[in-house]
């Protein structure tokens, strides 16, 4: 029974346009040597799977980390790995990254398919202020070429840098 909640949570995920496929740890390291976060930084990752990055990008206690998925097995699994590591300063969510608020953030870290990415735009556009940080691995965000500033191509995936 367990495993049919678990096969059926990751099909929804596809089934949504959201296949899970995990950040590669070198990727994660290359993302902490090349990004400077801002002083008390509030990241929300959308798309976070089991929140790896997050916890990653919130080492420093002054950090405030959110993360989104619609898969609610991945979030299950996020938030016992945030308890067995005692961290008090980042949250997970089942939510839709279309309908959440992200106007609280001043860093956005995504690792989606290039067709959320498109769709994330014009939220990106209404509701975070400016001087916010996406973070994108393995994808551009299609017509966002001038908000783009840094691109660091490391393998498997590229990380882009955006400023709103």
């Amino acid at each position: 029974m367990i495993f049919t909640f678990i096969m059926g949570s990751l099909l929804y995920s596809n089934f949504k346009g959201a296949p899970w496929v995990k950040s590669p740890k070198k990727s994660i390291d290359e993302i902490i040597k090349i990004i400077q976060l801002p002083n008390n930084a509030r990241i929300i990752e959308l798309g976070c799977g089991t929140g790896e990055v997050l916890r990653t990008l919130c080492r420093d206690p002054k950090t405030i980390g959110v993360g989104v998925d619609i898969n609610p097995f991945l979030i299950f699994l996020a938030r016992i790995q945030n308890r067995l590591k005692n961290s008090t300063t980042i949250t997970f969510k089942v939510g839709n990254v279309y309908e959440c608020n992200i106007s609280s953030a001043n860093v956005i870290y995504v690792f989606l398919m290039p067709k959320m990415l498109q769709k994330l735009v014009p939220k990106f556009e209404k509701e975070l202020k400016k001087g916010t940080l996406i973070i994108s691995l393995g994808f551009k965000i299609p017509g966002w070429d001038i908000h783009l500033f840094k691109t660091k191509t490391v393998r498997p995936y590229p990380i882009y840098q955006y400023k709103v």
